[in-house]
């Protein structure tokens, strides 16, 4: 026996020691101590077990940090304990939880468990399946740079408070489903290796993805429904945004691109909310929407630029055609310049010119209707670098 604990630095060793560590810091337990862990961990703990409901309700502050769970080994030596396994299933734990750097050898399940105060994984190893599934977080949920070397399903979780998964690695697949993050959610720089489903769940607070890795996609929202249950702006800009960097990587370039618009939208919705009386924001949105949203949804449509150019080819016509008619300006050949040109025809001949911005100059107009031309030439030129934008992004993604 060695009288001090290699990770004796932590404050919380156990009296029993052996091989250099004391019982709960021991990295490769045999079978006898990990009954005699499980057994000590409990009782080790102001802790309450009630029966009736098969909960375990644990007091006092639970000072992991840097334990070594070992595999389930089946029921510890205290009675009416779940397996070991599942121990936490279901467990009440009323003060603070510290399991900083702690090491979970076996699987190990939450599920169901209510952590009343902070709770703090911060930099553990799991190394096989966990679940946290319907756990309830009231305090700040710190679970970064943890590494998850199996499934992790945090599935119909509450996370009433701050929730930060930061520089994390999920190597197994990730499951959130139907997750509620009552507050800020940060999963900043974490890696998933596989799967990461976020389907149905609800966002209240901010939700930050700078620098995460997705390997195998992510499903957070789409273009409707989901979004309903991301409540602030920035949020929803977000989500689109890792969901877009999600379609885009696995090739889906259409639904890709869906994502984006619904980005830009949120950033439109955020930057107002930041700022709810500044006019000069809102004339800005207004023209970008009216410009780049309604034309051709941020440069991903061309059919819908297609349409607006139409349209706008019409519309001129029908200005240079009225005015001509109602006032003293006019359109006029320049091989025929004693009377104006008043058929559509015409009009619509001289609309087309000056919106592809050709200019032949067979046709001219007089008056304010020059101003009108020279307006429909700047939206003209604008519509043709639109299009050019949007076939060359089409083509440099394939």
């Amino acid at each position: 026996m060695n009288d001090q604990c290699r990770k004796s630095h932590f404050g919380n060793c156990s009296d029993i020691r052996a091989e250099g560590y004391c019982l709960f810091h021991h990295p490769d337990k045999n079978h006898k101590q990990s009954q005699l862990f499980y057994a000590q961990l409990v009782d080790e703990e102001d802790s309450d077990y009630v029966e009736d409901d098969d909960q375990l309700v644990l007091a006092g502050r639970a000072d992991w940090a840097g334990y070594v769970f070992p595999p389930p080994t089946g029921k510890p030596a205290n009675a009416g304990l779940t397996a070991s396994s599942r121990l936490f299933a279901n467990t009440v734990f009323s003060r603070e939880v510290d399991l900083r750097r702690a090491r979970f050898d076996g699987q190990v399940d939450f599920s169901g468990a209510r952590f009343e105060d902070r709770v703090d994984f911060t930099g553990s190893t799991f190394s096989g399946h966990v679940s946290f599934a319907r756990s309830v977080f009231k305090g700040g949920a710190f679970i970064n740079h943890c590494r998850f070397a199996s499934r992790a399903d945090f599935s119909g979780a509450a996370f009433r408070w701050d929730a930060n998964f930061s520089f994390s690695e999920f190597v197994g697949p990730a499951r959130f489903a139907g997750t509620l993050f009552a507050a800020d959610a940060s999963f900043i720089a974490t890696i998933f290796a596989r799967y990461a489903e976020f389907t149905g769940g609800e966002f209240r607070g901010r939700l930050d993805f700078t620098h995460t890795v997705l390997r195998q996609g992510v499903g957070i929202c789409d273009a409707g429904g989901e979004v309903s249950r991301i409540h602030r702006p920035d949020a929803r800009r977000e989500a689109f945004r890792i969901q877009k960097d999600s379609l885009q990587a696995n090739g889906r370039t259409a639904d890709a691109d869906e994502m984006y618009v619904q980005e830009m939208r949120s950033r439109r919705q955020a930057e107002t909310h930041r700022t709810p009386g500044s006019l000069s924001i809102r004339l800005s949105h207004l023209l970008e929407t009216m410009l780049v949203d309604w034309t051709c949804k941020y440069a991903t449509s061309w059919q819908r630029l297609l349409v607006t150019a139409v349209v706008l080819i019409f519309v001129f016509a029908g200005i240079y055609h009225s005015g001509g008619m109602l006032s003293t300006a006019g359109i006029y050949d320049m091989h025929r310049e004693d009377e104006p040109v008043t058929t559509f025809g015409a009009m619509l001949y001289l609309s087309a010119q000056t919106f592809s911005v050709l200019g032949y100059g067979d046709l001219y107009p007089t008056g304010w209707l020059k101003y009108i031309a020279g307006l429909q030439s700047l939206v003209g030129g604008f519509t043709m670098a639109l299009f050019v934008v949007i076939f060359a992004r089409r083509w440099a993604r394939e």
